[in-house]
C-alpha cells in the first residue's frame, strides 16, 4: 500500500526512521455466482480464440481481482473517510492496493504525488522498444490517479511530459529520495575493493524484455560467482532482495566455502552502497542512486534485450578515467574486470554521468518536503 503521510514532520520521519505504520486491509467478500457468470459471458463475446475453451483459473483470477478491488475501496471509506488525510506519496500505481489509494484519493480531491521508479529510458529509433518501456512506465512515471509527478531522473521527466496531454498533472524535478537525496561519499578502505552485487528478476518471467528471469538471475551470479572467486584483496557481497522462486538456503550454500564472498538477504541497501567501490547489477532503480557516489557501475547484461542509459555512453572513450557504466556481459566482464579494479585502486577519476540531474538541475529533500507541504 502507498505511504499515508500527513504533515512534513511525519514525512521527513518516514525518510529517517523506521517509524512507518502498516495497515493491512479487512477483507472479507461473499461468493458471487452470477457475477462470475457474467465474466464468463463477457469473455466469450469477445471472440478471442484463447477464450473458445472455458479457462475457470482465468475467470477465477479476474473475478477475485474484481472482488478484492470492491472490497478494498469499502475499507479506505471505512477507515479513512474521516481522517484529515494531506496527501498520498507513492512509488507506483501500477496494481491493486496502490491503485485503490490512488483512486480513492483522487474522489476525495486529495492530491496524489507519484515518485518516478524504474530506469524508463526512451528509445527514439526502436519502436518495439518504445513501446515496451512506454507500457513499462504506465503507473511508474505517469497514472491517470497522479495529480503530481517527482521525476527523479531527466529520462523520467522526459517520458512524464510526453504524457502531460494525456493526464493533467504536475512534474516536479528531484534528486532521488529514497536513499537521502544528495547525499555525501563515504571513504571504504582502499586496501582490500569492496564490490556489491545487487540486482533484481521478476517471478514468472513477468517482464522478459527488462528484466530476467528466476534461472537467468541464478546463471548470472554464478558467471560473478567464478569471476571473483580467486580474486585477491577484492570482497564481493550479493545483496539478495527475496522472492518465492529461488531458495535463499540453495544461495546460502553457492558461497558456502569462499571468505570473500558474502550472500545476504534484504539489507540496508544504503549501507552497503556507502561501504562499496564498485556496482554490479543486472537491471535495477540503483543505477541511478550509487551514480550519486560518484562510483563506477557495471551492468552484466546477459539475457538482458535492453540496456538502460546506453545511448548516452556510446560515445565516450575513456582511457585513463573510470566510466559511469559499463555494459558487460559475464564473459566481458571476465576479461575487464582487472583493469576496472585497477583504476578504483589508483583513484581513478569517474567521467560525469549524464543520465542524472546535475546538482542545480533538481530539487533537493529539503526543499522537495516544503514544496510537497504546500499543496
Amino acid at each position: 500500500m502507498g505511504k499515508l503521510l500527513f504533515d512534513w514532520k511525519k514525512f521527513y520521519k518516514f525518510f529517517f526512521k523506521n517509524n512507518v505504520k502498516t495497515i493491512y486491509p479487512e477483507i472479507n467478500y461473499r461468493e458471487d455466482l452470477e457475477f462470475k457468470k457474467k465474466i464468463e459471458n463477457f469473455l466469450s463475446l469477445l471472440d478471442f480464440d484463447a477464450f473458445n475453451i472455458k479457462n475457470e483459473k482465468f475467470i477465477n483470477f479476474i473475478y477475485e481481482v474484481i472482488l478484492y478491488e470492491e472490497e478494498m475501496q469499502k475499507f479506505l471509506e471505512k477507515r479513512f473517510n474521516n481522517l484529515s488525510l494531506k496527501y498520498l506519496i507513492t512509488d507506483h500505481l501500477t496494481w491493486m492496493n496502490t491503485n485503490c489509494v490512488g483512486s480513492f484519493f483522487k474522489k476525495k480531491n486529495l492530491p496524489v504525488f507519484l515518485s518516478s521508479h524504474g530506469n524508463i529510458d526512451l528509445i527514439k529509433d526502436n519502436k518495439y522498444e518504445k513501446n515496451e518501456l512506454l507500457s513499462h512506465a504506465n503507473g511508474l512515471c505517469f497514472s491517470k490517479y497522479a495529480s503530481t509527478v517527482i521525476a527523479q531522473t531527466p529520462t523520467a521527466f522526459e517520458v512524464s511530459n510526453k504524457f502531460l496531454e494525456h493526464n493533467n498533472f504536475n512534474i516536479i524535478k528531484s534528486h532521488p529520495i529514497a536513499y537521502h537525496g544528495q547525499r555525501p561519499e563515504k571513504n571504504p578502505d582502499k586496501k582490500n575493493i569492496n564490490v556489491l552485487f545487487a540486482g533484481t528478476y521478476k517471478v514468472f518471467l513477468s517482464r522478459p524484455y527488462i528484466y530476467q528471469g528466476a534461472f537467468e538471475f541464478m546463471n548470472t551470479i554464478k558467471k560473478l560467482l567464478i569471476i571473483f572467486r580467486n580474486l585477491k584483496n577484492i570482497n564481493i557481497v550479493f545483496n539478495i532482495r527475496t522472492n518465492d522462486e529461488i531458495d535463499n538456503f540453495f544461495l546460502k550454500k553457492l558461497v558456502k566455502k569462499d571468505l570473500n564472498i558474502k550472500m545476504v538477504f534484504n539489507k540496508n541497501i544504503e549501507t552497503l552502497m556507502q561501504n562499496s567501490q564498485l556496482l554490479i547489477t543486472n537491471f535495477s532503480t540503483l543505477l541511478d542512486e550509487y551514480s550519486y557516489l560518484n562510483r563506477p557501475i557495471v551492468m552484466i547484461n546477459d539475457y538482458l534485450k535492453f540496456e538502460c542509459y546506453k545511448h548516452f555512453y556510446s560515445d565516450q572513450n575513456e582511457n585513463d578515467f573510470l566510466k559511469p557504466i559499463y555494459y558487460l556481459n559475464s564473459e566481458e566482464c571476465n576479461n575487464e574486470i582487472i583493469n576496472i579494479l585497477q583504476k578504483i585502486r589508483k583513484n581513478a577519476k569517474l567521467s560525469k554521468p549524464k543520465h542524472i540531474w546535475n546538482s542545480d538541475e533538481a530539487m533537493n529533500k529539503e526543499t522537495l518536503l516544503k514544496t510537497i507541504n504546500e499543496y
